[in-house]
């Protein structure tokens, strides 16, 4: 064999290799970042749902005010429990007594 053929074997099988080695790098970083996307997701919705139940108040049926969980003036009524931004949509303001967040 002619030193330039085995030369261009050489070539051909290191050519090749490097593509087999980035095609396995791509795949792997594809999947790296579909992994990275789905922690952010779960981290934004982890996040959304503690900052939803820190603002948790409370809501009876007859009355104008919403309430924290604590307030005396809801102890012996049916309350429901909402974010602050639903009861306000209900019109509601907070209570004067236990002083919600707004």
């Amino acid at each position: 064999m002619r030193r330039f053929e085995r030369e261009e074997k050489r070539v051909r099988r290191t050519n090749r290799a490097h593509r087999w080695w980035l095609l396995a790098i791509a795949v792997i970083s594809g999947a790296a970042a579909a992994l990275l996307v789905l922690l952010a997701e779960v981290r934004r919705e982890r996040r959304r749902e503690e900052s939803e139940h820190a603002a948790r108040v409370f809501v009876s049926a007859g009355g104008g005010s919403y309430h924290r969980a604590e307030c005396r003036t809801i102890e012996s009524h049916d309350v429901r429990a909402m974010t602050v931004a639903q009861a306000q949509r209900l019109g509601r303001a907070p209570c004067a007594v236990c002083g919600p967040p707004a």
